[in-house]
């Protein structure tokens, strides 16, 4: 009998990509949080304007280290939509110009 390829597989059972270590993910939250708070005890801007949120986010959907299914960098393993706001904020890979 000849081995023909099954023209319906079985979908694959696709893993998540890799994230950092939790330890290495605190210490960015760590980091960015305690930027953040610094700028608003000494009164600076905290949150990003929509126009730098929205070209932040462009860069990281482009970006071959983006989960677009969890919204997720996996070199950082931040929330995107999240630290894209932050003005402290910065890209692990420094993609971010702004």
């Amino acid at each position: 009998m000849e081995n023909t390829p099954n023209p319906n597989p079985a979908p694959e059972n696709k893993q998540p990509p890799a994230m950092p270590s939790l330890l290495t993910m605190a210490g960015n939250l760590a980091y960015t949080a305690g930027a953040a708070v610094t700028n608003a005890v000494i009164h600076q801007q905290v949150m990003t304007s929509d126009n730098v949120y929205n070209k932040r986010l462009e860069t990281c959907n482009s970006c071959d280290a983006y989960d677009k299914e969890q919204w997720r960098c996996t070199k950082c393993g931040c929330y995107m939509r999240a630290k894209a706001r932050m003005i402290a904020a910065k890209c692990p890979l420094s993609k971010w110009t702004e």
